[in-house]
């Protein structure tokens, strides 16, 4: 899972990569990378009940791009989404700030590098008789970008079987609207923003103040959550909606060496889960046992409870997994 932080020259989307790095700094000039714990309250739960040697979050890649030499499409092409960040106010009096403008460059960048690309795969596989159903779904591609229609007007199988030509106009895409402290709590600006642009997902924080309090020991933080009222990071949220927003959902695995959560696309069966583990386990998968964690919890924390009650039942490769489910693989290699 990778995730861009990126904005143009006036934002200070680096503060963002420090507070979501627990305080890894930008080296200007350099691809910027690190893995981000996402925290899980019921992970942590599972974890004070089994005691386990160790504990593992999902993780996800936040890579933050340096623009001042211009949009990078070959890098950006690589992510799974876009995080824009924009300075909503101005730092000396005159400065003219418009986020509106600033985010409809950077659509407007996106939408002609993908039209460009677009438009040379068409011509140079027009001839090609093996491709015609390829350029249909290109076609389709184009009109919906080119129009600003909803990409799912192309259909799926469009965005299925374009995936190889590294689209960015279509990628999910963040917009973290950074606000001055004396706005924070009062700006309607993303609503604003969203009437608009209804596909992408627009979030307000006070950078400087985000990034302050997250890399504060967990004694000074409370308190400075309690001062400004806050009753959770933007941060955190933001991690929470990207697994929503992309259809990501966790299943756990528990014992007492380990205690883990996996990460897998909501929709995915046993079999799928098996092989995140690994390919031993789903090669020679036999059955899961699955509980959900309400329901674990529900009963105590106790597994014998969980039988006595049906809550826990044996699964096979078809099972949908559930955000949320324990699961214990039974298999033989």
């Amino acid at each position: 899972m990778k995730i861009a932080l990126i904005g143009n020259e006036t934002s200070r989307s680096e503060l963002f990569f420090e507070t979501l790095s627990q305080g890894q700094l930008v080296n200007p000039g350099k691809k910027n990378i690190s893995n981000v714990m996402v925290y899980d309250e019921r992970l942590h739960e599972l974890s004070q009940h089994f005691n386990p040697k160790k504990t593992t979050y999902a993780s996800l890649q936040t890579t933050f791009i340096d623009m001042s030499s211009g949009m990078p499409f070959e890098e950006l092409r690589l992510m799974d989404a876009l995080t824009f960040f924009i300075r909503t106010w101005p730092v000396y009096d005159g400065e003219k700030v418009d986020p509106l403008s600033d985010y409809d460059q950077f659509v407007t960048d996106l939408k002609i590098r993908d039209l460009d690309m677009l438009d040379r795969y068409c011509t140079r596989n027009a001839k090609d008789l093996n491709k015609k159903k390829e350029l249909e779904y290109a076609k389709a591609l184009f009109d919906c970008i080119e129009n600003d229609y909803p990409i799912s007007k192309a259909g799926t199988l469009a965005v299925e079987r374009s995936r190889h030509l590294g689209l960015v106009s279509i990628m999910p895409r963040f917009v973290m609207l950074d606000l001055c402290e004396k706005e924070w709590k009062s700006s309607k600006l993303a609503e604003s923003m969203k009437n608009k642009y209804p596909d992408a997902e627009f979030m307000e924080v006070c950078l400087s103040v985000e990034r302050d309090i997250a890399l504060m020991d967990p004694e000074s933080r409370q308190e400075m959550l309690d001062l400004y009222h806050i009753k959770e990071l933007v941060v955190d949220k933001f991690l929470r909606k990207i697994f929503h927003y992309l259809g990501w959902i966790n299943f756990f695995t528990v014992g007492e060496d380990e205690v883990k959560a996996w990460t897998l696309q909501d929709g995915s069966f046993a079999y799928d889960a098996a092989g995140k583990i690994h390919s031993d386990i789903q090669r020679g998968f036999i059955k899961a046992e699955v509980v959900h964690f309400s329901d674990f919890k529900q009963h105590h924390f106790s597994l014998k409870e969980c039988k006595d009650t049906g809550s826990l039942s044996v699964e096979g490769k078809n099972y949908l997994v559930q955000d949320g489910d324990i699961i214990h693989f039974r298999f033989n290699v």
